[in-house]
């Protein structure tokens, strides 16, 4: 699972995923709190 990062869209790492056929990239929405546990966390008003 990776976040829209330009990084998890070089083409460097679209080439390895493509040669390691067993790799699969899920990306995630633009922005999903939901799917990340730390994103409560730092809301949290002490």
């Amino acid at each position: 699972m990776l976040d829209n990062a330009h990084i998890h869209h070089a083409k460097s790492l679209q080439s390895f995923v493509a040669e390691h056929p067993r790799l699969t990239c899920v990306f995630l929405p633009t922005y999903s709190p939901q799917l990340n546990s730390a994103e409560g966390h730092r809301s949290y008003k002490f």
